[in-house]
Parts: C-alpha cells; sequence; structure tokens
C-alpha cells in the first residue's frame, strides 16, 4: 500500500491538530504509537527487544521516507494500526482511516449524510 505520511490530522470543527505547536502529520501519529511501550492488544507483557526493534525500523522508515510517500505492506500497516490505541479516538481512529485510504470528510459524509 502507498501511504502518504504528510496528511494533517484535524479536529471535528476542520481545524488542525497541534501537537508542540505544529500541526498534527499522520508521520507524526505513527511514530510516536510505533515508539510507545504499548504491545498490541491480544498479547500481555512486555515488548521483546525484536519486537521494540521493529518498531524503530518502521518508525525511522516513516521519517525518513522521500516525500513522505512510503510503500507499505498490508501487515506492518494493520501493525501500525493496533499500535494508533495509545491516543485519544479522535487521532486513533484518523490516523486508521488515513492508513486505510479514507479521510474524515469520508467519515462525515458516511455518517451524517447516510444516516448511520
Amino acid at each position: 500500500m502507498k501511504i502518504d505520511f504528510s496528511q494533517k490530522l484535524y479536529n471535528l470543527n476542520g481545524d488542525p491538530i497541534k501537537d508542540g505547536g505544529k500541526d498534527m502529520m499522520l508521520k507524526d501519529a505513527c511514530a510516536t504509537a510505533l515508539l510507545s511501550e504499548r504491545i498490541p492488544t491480544q498479547r500481555e507483557g512486555a515488548p521483546s527487544a525484536d519486537e521494540k526493534t521493529k518498531r524503530l525500523r518502521l518508525a525511522i522508515k516513516i521519517d525518513c521516507s522521500k516525500d513522505s510517500i512510503l510503500e507499505l505492506d498490508a501487515k506492518d500497516v494493520a501493525y501500525i494500526q493496533d499500535l494508533l490505541n495509545v491516543f485519544n479516538p479522535l487521532v486513533c481512529g484518523q490516523a486508521k482511516l488515513l492508513l486505510d485510504g479514507k479521510t474524515m470528510d469520508d467519515l462525515k459524509k458516511e455518517l451524517c449524510e447516510g444516516g448511520q
């Protein structure tokens, strides 16, 4: 999957979410999730050294991707999506949408116009 990690995250009013005074991007959310101590939901205990190394490698790959566009396999995308749970619903949900190729506007149209 080709993903643009430079996409900004927005609040419900359409304003960019701020992180440390700058607009939060998908790249920031994914790197933070990967570098957290959180473990995937299906397991208990601390991440292993191998898992931590995998996370670091993915975070660096995302951080240094040319033009913030990166090709990731579906397994890595799903792994990152699981780790995004370290964030509140707005950041977690929106980042997961962006990794799936959707946007907040898509979700709003579906829920507000679709009557769901």
